[in-house]
């Protein structure tokens, strides 16, 4: 970039339902952004647009996408749905060759300002749930997985609901974005044979949950009594049935760790869901005598690790193998059912991973039992990484990419 040429602006969009893993990946892609831009000489600012009422959570979220660089800019953002004939007055910036025909309600995201429309480029880190997004500058997208295709029950109330239109014209802006991007090989898939997204597209990138996500408190150390730190959030995306028997099986077998449940959901809210959902009874009161932590924060869930031994997930799809990836990083043993980003994100760390094949009570109380006999009673976590040129290299190609391709 030319001496007193005007810096670059990229905004990154978080969805409107933000988690801690969401927040992460916000995280590490605006460092990589800054890396791969410094690095060349250029000058970029990043702005995070952050959803949600000002709360202690939200500047909680706030001060962690800042650390490291305090000059990362926070907004708030509301995703607003706009009639599409109201948008094209609203905002005459938007690009002509923009098809939105068939579509009649699109999200626009608001930011009581400028509403990002003063960043030069935005990349979205992608819900599908939130609709069309009306692109006011050259847009990406990020997209964790498309596990609506294999768990519809955990998005959709039934073949009407009013998700499937949203899910059907965000994919029409997705075709339509300079790319869409996913660590997640599977996705890769499912981003062409299911949302139509042509080939070259989209975009494979290394997980953005690494080179960090949430440190274990060293003073912390594991209990002399392993516990299992079971990460779950009230949704068919969950097989919770069969975890539940799974969970009591190993135990009436001897089984000797506990469980914890770290959710990012609070704790009257968790059992409001769980009582909602197709699940028997009993195993109801037995969800209700585990105890939960509500983790919603990385120092709140990094110390519910350094207390656990070993981290289940029961995830039937998807979730771009995060809590594999959790679990290496905390110097963990991970739990979990054996699908693709699963291997690929547990291939690093085989001898400390148990997976299981199928979602059944037999099989989760086996993959427990024998993470039991490989826990340690102290870990060591892997050395800390640094962002390497190769990765510095993907971020700035995004860039790149992003402002030259725009919509075609």
């Amino acid at each position: 970039m030319a001496s007193g040429a005007k810096p670059l602006k990229v905004a990154i969009l978080l969805p409107a339902v933000v988690g801690i893993s969401i927040l992460a990946r916000a995280r590490n892609l605006a460092h990589l952004l800054l890396a791969a831009r410094g690095a060349g000489g250029e000058s970029v600012t990043i702005v995070i647009g952050v959803p949600g009422v000002e709360s202690r959570e939200r500047r909680a979220s706030e001060a962690y996408l800042k650390r490291d660089h305090p000059d990362i800019v926070t907004r708030p953002l509301l995703w607003e749905p706009v009639p599409v004939s109201n948008a094209k007055r609203m905002f005459l910036s938007v690009d002509e060759r923009l098809d939105l025909e068939g579509i009649e309600t699109v999200a626009v995201p608001r930011d009581w300002g400028w509403n990002y429309t003063d960043c030069d480029a935005w990349i979205v880190l992608a819900d599908a749930g939130v609709g069309p997004i009306l692109p006011l500058r050259p847009t990406a997208y990020i997209c964790r997985d498309l596990a609506a295709r294999l768990v519809p029950s955990a998005y959709a109330a039934n073949i009407h609901d009013s998700y499937w239109v949203r899910q059907t014209g965000a994919f029409r802006l997705w075709r339509q974005a300079a790319f869409v991007a996913t660590s997640d090989p599977d996705t890769i898939d499912d981003l062409i044979g299911y949302a139509g997204i042509r080939p070259e597209k989209t975009m494979q990138i290394p997980s953005l949950l690494v080179p960090s996500f949430i440190p274990v408190l060293p003073e912390n150390p594991v209990a002399d009594a392993p516990t299992i730190c079971w990460w779950l959030e009230p949704s068919d995306l969950h097989d919770i049935e069969m975890a539940v028997n799974g969970i009591r099986l190993y135990w009436d077998e001897g089984g000797a760790m506990d469980v914890v449940i770290a959710t990012e959901t609070p704790e009257d809210a968790f059992h409001a869901r769980i009582a909602e959902m197709s699940i028997s009874a009993t195993n109801k009161a037995f969800l209700a005598d585990l105890q939960i932590q509500h983790v919603w924060s990385d120092e709140i869930f990094g110390r519910v690790l350094s207390r656990s031994a070993a981290l289940l997930s029961t995830l039937l799809a998807g979730g771009d193998g995060e809590a594999a990836t959790i679990a290496a990083r905390n110097g963990m043993h991970f739990v979990g059912l054996d699908y693709r980003v699963n291997r690929g994100r547990a291939e690093d760390a085989a001898t400390n991973t148990t997976l299981y094949a199928e979602s059944s009570p037999i099989d989760i109380a086996e993959a427990l039992q024998a993470a039991e006999a490989r826990v340690l009673p102290k870990r060591t976590l892997p050395p800390a990484q640094a962002l390497d040129r190769n990765a510095m290299q993907d971020g700035g190609f995004m860039i790149d990419r992003l402002l030259e391709v725009g919509f075609a």
